[in-house]
């Protein structure tokens, strides 16, 4: 009898041997992931900052460039009007002009073919008069005509500067406003896209809604909500994308079989295999216990 407790004992000292280092093993690995978690959660944070930042620098811009827009889109309009009335006041100049040439050249036709040599000091002062003040008055508004034709041109260059700023602002905005929608449909492919997962057997069912990626969640009792950070492995952040999910009691993911917690992990962007290893499920059954009473 002595004989076989002396080799009972080795075999037990050596199996709490291996206990303690298995114990130790699973503890290093837990606490590796979890800093890892911590990590890439502050990572994924940091980036959703900055993407909060553009997105609000790019409404700060479209805001600014609106505003040119607008102020452009004024300018615009008031050099066309100005460039209007110009055109307006220049019509009836022109054709003053024309008409008085075309009278300062018949008046001197008319004195030419009837004046005389022997009665050219006796012209008549007052036709020669008429003559000069036609002459004077064509050209006055010869020189009113070539200031308004300098205007007209110069609101002409403006307009076509005008246009120019607007058609640049306009590609600045569109430009913009395709980054914030190539940003905001990046955000949205990585909040619902999830990597396909094999499956051995048929989902569960249960009374939740399937979604299009194959995960079906349990619905909450009315007025149920705890604390999933009491989950070893969840902190404030996984906790808000199971929320995200639905899931918001110990009851919920303790119903969820293997294959729903593996969909569960790909959702919330979770290391594959974690849940298992952490085992969720059990946890959640214990807290489940120790709040309500009730054994799943």
């Amino acid at each position: 009898m002595l004989h076989l407790y002396l080799l009972i004992l080795p075999c037990l000292l050596v199996a709490f041997a291996l206990g303690l280092l298995m114990g130790y093993f699973l503890w290093f690995r837990t606490s590796q992931n979890t800093d890892t978690t911590k990590i890439l959660s502050g990572d994924l944070g940091a980036l959703k900052k900055k993407l909060q930042e553009r997105d609000k620098q790019l409404t700060i811009i479209g805001a600014t460039h609106a505003k040119q827009l607008e102020a452009l889109n004024n300018d615009l309009v008031s050099a066309k009007t100005e460039r209007d009335r110009l055109r307006a006041e220049a019509i009836p100049l022109n054709i003053r002009v024309d008409e008085l040439t075309r009278n300062l050249e018949l008046s001197q036709k008319n004195r030419d073919e009837t004046r005389q040599p022997q009665s050219i000091q006796e012209a008549p002062s007052q036709t020669l008069g008429d003559l000069a003040a036609i002459a004077q008055e064509r050209d006055q508004l010869k020189k009113s005509l070539a200031q308004a034709q300098d205007k007209l041109t110069d609101y002409t260059q403006a307009l076509t500067q005008a246009n120019a700023n607007i058609h640049t602002a306009n590609q600045t905005i569109h430009t913009a406003q395709a980054q914030l929608q190539a940003q905001a449909a990046e955000l949205e492919r990585q909040r619902t896209v999830v990597p396909p997962l094999a499956t051995d057997g048929p989902d569960i069912t249960t009374d939740g809604p399937a979604r299009a990626d194959g995960l079906v969640i349990p619905k909450a009792e009315p007025g149920h909500e705890d604390d999933l950070k009491e989950i070893v492995g969840v902190g404030p952040f996984i906790e808000a994308k199971l929320h995200d999910l639905g899931l918001r009691t110990y009851k919920q993911i303790a119903k969820l079989s293997p294959e729903m917690l593996e969909k569960v992990a790909g959702s919330i962007e979770y290391f594959q295999g974690r849940i298992g290893r952490e085992n969720w499920t059990e946890q959640c059954k214990a807290l489940h216990f120790d709040k309500y009473g009730e054994k799943l």
